[in-house]
């Protein structure tokens, strides 16, 4: 089944569809989310929250539309490309595509830490020890 076959209609609409499908599919998990997550105490039994579902709906949001414009067979040739790794030409991309979250979580990390050591309750700018007598002061 060809590209054009399978889509029949303009493929500039998929975009606007798209992101609009994975903003209404998301609406759920944001609203409900808190209440579900109160109520089991805990989260999803993988002690996770209930907004981690949230990368889920990228993929079902592209399947829903792949399927009506395809049926099962467009589902399955979508799956089939999106995890096909023979396709990327140049190994070099596996670089970021490996590090670029671990990076963004080191970064993030040290912003935070930099962030709380020199912030004084005062307002100033400083480094406060844990055993100080007085916050604030340092000594």
């Amino acid at each position: 089944m060809t590209r054009q076959r399978l889509y029949g209609r303009s493929e500039s609409s998929f975009p606007i569809r798209f992101f609009l499908l994975v903003f209404l599919l998301s609406v759920p998990i944001w609203s409900i989310g808190p209440v579900v997550e109160r109520a089991l105490l805990h989260g999803l039994p993988v002690k996770l929250p209930v907004s981690s579902l949230m990368a889920l709906v990228p993929v079902a949001g592209a399947a829903i539309l792949s399927w009506r414009q395809g049926g099962w067979q467009a589902v399955r040739i979508l799956l089939r490309r999106a995890f096909n790794y023979k396709r990327i030409r140049k190994k070099i991309w596996y670089v970021p595509t490996i590090l670029l979250n671990p990076a963004v979580m080191v970064l993030q990390y040290r912003l935070t830490l930099a962030r709380y050591r020199y912030a004084r309750p005062g307002g100033g700018v400083g480094h406060q020890r844990a055993n100080s007598p007085v916050p604030g002061t340092g000594s």
